[in-house]
């Protein structure tokens, strides 16, 4: 990996550290590297270093403009373009109605994509979403995989996450509609809500949840068109 400068610490997490820095071309990057106590523990470091691997793979075979650029990488390091913004979770309450339903739709869109292609975020939440001039971009694929693959290590946040993930250890399209659900759920207000998708797309048996998020996208296209 190119020579980076001084870094500055975004976010410092029980397995990663998530920096901002720029390279020797300029450019500004992320770089999100395992968390040093962990080299000592050969178990558990393997197994975050497998699933540290998939979102590597996954990011390098993406090309959406609405996620982060995969540049370069090392087995403890994954360097990839940096994304202007803020993240949903600090900007929420600045938001008025009609841009709380823009989010969601673009939400619903790129997940739309992603289920497309096979991948499951698994880890969809408002500090993984972040917002620049009206446009969104989704961001930390490190609980990402491909849909039907076995999983052994459970990353996440209960807040938002799929209770499957948790008690079956199970990974499907659902778990990130149940997230979408979940952040419409705490986002609009209760006077404007519209249970169809809180109680379709956030039924804890993931077989009685919507098994399509395009089902939570006509919802919120239609009541978009009404405002």
């Amino acid at each position: 990996m190119s020579k980076e400068k001084k870094m500055k610490v975004l976010r410092k997490g029980k397995t990663f550290t998530v920096y901002y820095t720029e390279n020797s071309n300029k450019e500004k990057v992320i770089l999100k590297m395992i968390n040093s106590e962990y080299l000592n523990d050969e178990e558990k470091y393997q197994k975050i270093v497998k699933q540290f691997q998939v979102e590597k793979e996954i990011l390098k075979q993406l090309d959406f403009n609405f996620i982060p650029k995969y540049i370069d990488s090392t087995e403890l390091c994954l360097c990839m373009s940096y994304i202007e913004g803020e993240n949903l979770k600090d900007i929420k309450n600045k938001l008025n109605y009609e841009e709380k339903l823009d989010i969601l739709i673009q939400l619903s869109k790129i997940v739309k994509e992603l289920h497309k292609i096979r991948i499951i975020h698994c880890d969809i939440k408002p500090e993984n979403i972040i917002y620049n001039k009206g446009k969104i971009y989704i961001i930390d694929f490190g609980s990402a995989i491909l849909d039907g693959e076995k999983v052994e290590y459970i990353q996440g946040s209960k807040n938002y996450s799929a209770p499957e993930i948790y008690q079956e250890f199970v990974r499907c399209p659902q778990n990130d509609i149940y997230s979408v659900a979940s952040i419409y759920n705490r986002l609009i207000e209760e006077d404007k809500k519209d249970y169809r998708i809180v109680y379709g797309g956030m039924k804890k048996d993931k077989r009685e949840r919507f098994n399509s998020i395009d089902k939570i996208l006509k919802i919120l296209l239609d009541i978009r068109s009404k405002i």
